[in-house]
């Protein structure tokens, strides 16, 4: 029962179009107080429901895909 609970949440994950702070730490390998200083910062893209706070799947990974690239002119 266990395991396919294990199983819905990661197809659930995988098809949301935000991730929680907890799972975007996760992913970044980073620990949960460092995603909420990024984002407390402005480094990490979020919205804010509410008390939750969520970051958007697409902005995370444009901020991802686009880091390490020189700006033009600069």
């Amino acid at each position: 029962m266990m395991i396919k609970r294990r199983k819905l949440e990661a197809e659930l994950e995988t098809e949301r179009l935000t991730l929680t702070v907890d799972s975007c730490a996760r992913l970044l390998g980073l620990s949960r107080n460092s995603c909420y200083e990024g984002i407390k910062r402005g480094e990490i893209p979020h919205i804010k429901i509410g008390k939750r706070i969520l970051i958007p799947r697409l902005a995370l990974e444009k901020l991802l895909a686009d880091a390490g690239k020189k700006p033009v002119g600069g």
